[in-house]
This record gives structure tokens, sequence and C-alpha cells, in this order.
């Protein structure tokens, strides 16, 4: 677990550990929407295609695939899925950086 220390010269603590959790806080609201839009993206193109990603990207590997702008679409879907799902893990795991200071104005 990673701790941030927040050392205020003036003003409220307080105010500002809130705004800090706030902040991360709309950061993980933003990365669960982008991956919604992710995750419906992608099961259309299974849909689409009558197929699984799973199988979709060990198809694509075996370049049992036509590479066109359609496919590669679905690849990037699942890269930038897969991309999210890594960031959010680790925003619930350690929601804020190491130690660190911060000083309000």
């Amino acid at each position: 677990m990673a701790m941030l220390g927040i050392k205020c010269l003036q003003g409220d603590e307080e105010t500002v550990r809130e705004l800090v959790i706030d902040g991360l806080m709309e950061e993980k609201k933003r990365i669960e929407y982008a991956l919604s839009i992710s995750e419906a993206i992608i099961r259309q193109q299974e849909s689409n295609h009558g197929i699984s990603s799973a199988v979709f990207i060990d198809q694509f590997r075996n370049n049992q695939v036509d590479e066109n702008d359609d496919t590669f679409q679905w690849w990037a879907e699942l890269k930038l899925a897969e991309k999210l799902n890594s960031k959010l893990e680790k925003r619930l795991k350690h929601p804020a950086k190491p130690r660190r200071s911060v000083s309000c104005p």
C-alpha cells in the first residue's frame, strides 16, 4: 500500500487531502467509463464476426485473419481494454503514488 503525506504550510490540510482523494476517484471513473466503451466495441466485434475475442486473437497470431481496418480496430480495442484494466487494478491496489508532500498556497 502506498501512502501520500500532505503537509500544509497554510490553509486546511483536510481540504487538500479531500481534493487529492476526489481527483483519484475522478480518474477511476474516467478509466471505468473508457473501459465500458471499449468492452462494448469488443462485444460488437464478437457479435459481428461470430467468434470470441480469445479465438480471434489466436487466429490473428497464427495469420488466419484477414488484416483490415475492422480486424485492426478489434485488436486495438482488446489492447486498450487490457491496458485500462491494468491501470484500474493498479489504482484499486495502490490509490496513491509513493509518499510525497504537497504544499498548500
